[in-house]
């Protein structure tokens, strides 16, 4: 090897990782201005202390707040996506063969997703007997960073509260925005594949239409309430169970893949 050619390699390597280096610490920026967005959001909907951390949802005007009441099993899935990334035959996979696959998190995809949740009231309150609401919601969301996206719902919730005379059971439609989806996963270099999006926060805003009172859920002796198209906040965690299987697996092998990858390199 000549002086000249040594020379000329040197500069590729040193050029080479200062590249590197400089895309670790622009992640590593990236992700640290999310998270700083993600806390402050976070913390416009800080639960009461009594609530429990994995799910809770803001005190109605009449009972609550609720917390969830079935820990851990708070669930959403992508119906459809663009962008998944998904092939067949050397080709992309398009129209409804996209059904139930992971959007791919590097770029601005778009999604119909539903999602599901359980709530019970978590006091022992002096004018409510016992609460539990089940919310169903499905709408748009895009992705507006591999770790962030934005949407809208319309959907459902159900109550059902029960007095010493009789059971209520109440049913009301629901429209929400902001719904916030922060990806924790995703935000860490190196882990960019869609699989590591199955774990996510959530934030969201909704109103709950039309009148809700004493004729929907129970009330104890001698209290009465109504209230018109409420607004209502909660946060959480939720699991994305359309990737929680098949995406981390194609997560951990391609994780695997880089670390080979750079075994390899001299």
């Amino acid at each position: 090897m000549t002086l000249n050619s040594f020379v000329v390699a040197e500069r590729k390597t040193s050029s080479l990782a200062w590249t590197d280096a400089n895309n670790a610490e622009v992640h590593m920026r990236r992700a640290s201005r999310l998270g700083c967005l993600m806390l402050v959001i976070l913390g416009m909907c800080t639960p009461p202390a009594e609530a429990k951390v994995w799910d809770w949802l803001e005190e109605l005007s009449g009972p609550g707040p609720f917390e969830a009441r079935y820990p851990g099993r708070t669930f959403l899935f992508n119906i459809i996506c663009t962008d998944t990334g998904a092939t067949k035959n050397g080709r992309s996979i398009t129209g409804l063969h996209r059904l139930g696959r992971v959007p791919d998190p590097k770029k601005m995809s778009k999604c119909l997703f539903v999602d599901q949740r359980w709530f019970v009231t978590n006091n022992d309150s002096s004018r409510f007997y016992r609460t539990m609401v089940k919310t169903t919601e499905f709408g748009p969301a895009i992705r507006l960073h591999p770790a962030l996206e934005v949407g809208a719902g319309l959907g459902g919730m159900w109550f059902t509260s029960e007095s010493p005379e009789k059971p209520f059971r109440a049913t009301q439609w629901t429209i929400t925005f902001p719904r916030v989806v922060f990806m924790p996963l995703l935000a860490i270099p190196g882990l960019e594949n869609a699989g590591w999006g199955f774990f996510k926060m959530y934030f969201r805003e909704s109103v709950i239409v039309g009148t809700v009172d004493q004729n929907d859920i129970a009330t104890k002796p001698g209290n009465t309430f109504s209230v018109n198209d409420d607004r209502v906040r909660s946060a959480g965690f939720i699991i994305d169970i359309t990737a929680l299987v098949p995406g981390l697996h194609d997560g951990i092998v391609n994780l695997k893949n880089k670390n080979k990858d750079k075994t390899k390199k001299p």
